[in-house]
C-alpha cells in the first residue's frame, strides 16, 4: 500500500484534485471523509476497504496529523501492495 499526501492552504484545490483522482479510478476507487474519525477507526476502515474489494485507489479528505501518522503505519504494514491512498491534509 502506498500513501500520497496532498498538502496546501485552504481553498487551494486539494479536494478538487482528490475528486479528480477518484473519478479517474472509476469503479476501483473508494472515498472516505476523515474529519471526525479517530486515527484507529480510520485505519481499520482503510484496511476493510482494501481487503474486501478490488479497490486500488482510496481517497481520504480532511486528515489530521495524527490520522496521517496512522495511515503511514498502515501502509508500512500493509498486505495490499496494489492499493494507493491519496490523503488530503486538513488546512
Amino acid at each position: 500500500m502506498k500513501l500520497e499526501i496532498i498538502r496546501g492552504p485552504a481553498m487551494s484545490g486539494k479536494t478538487t484534485k482528490l475528486q479528480e483522482i477518484l473519478r479517474n479510478a472509476g469503479d476501483k476507487g473508494a472515498s472516505i471523509m476523515a474529519g471526525v474519525w479517530s486515527p484507529g477507526s480510520l485505519a481499520r476502515s482503510v484496511e476493510r476497504i482494501a481487503s474486501g474489494s478490488l479497490v486500488t485507489t482510496i481517497t481520504i479528505d480532511d486528515c489530521s496529523a495524527s490520522q496521517l501518522k496512522m495511515l503511514e503505519k498502515v501502509c508500512k504494514a500493509s498486505r495490499w501492495p496494489g492499493v494507493t491512498i491519496y490523503a488530503v491534509e486538513a488546512a
